[in-house]
């Protein structure tokens, strides 16, 4: 059985990389270097710029529903 803390995604340097350039071309090529990994995500610096991935199911639901509620009703925050 795994353990609650181990990634349900892991997203590799050389797959950040990839993934980076294909959607946002305008970071080509881009350099990348680890800056940390927690339990919700894996973070990089792409070229002096700080990019995420998500690591934890949960995380990644509640950052796909927080963008479904933010598309239905514009920007929101929490008083």
């Amino acid at each position: 059985m795994a353990n609650s803390w181990d990634p349900d995604y892991v997203v590799s340097k050389e797959k950040a990389k990839e993934l980076i350039e294909v959607q946002f071309p305008e970071l080509a090529p881009a350099k990348i270097a680890d800056l940390g990994k927690g339990y919700d995500k894996t973070v990089y610096l792409v070229n002096a710029r700080r990019v995420s991935f998500h690591r934890c199911a949960t995380a990644l639901r509640c950052r796909v529903n927080r963008s479904l509620t933010e598309a239905l009703l514009g920007s929101w925050r929490l008083a």
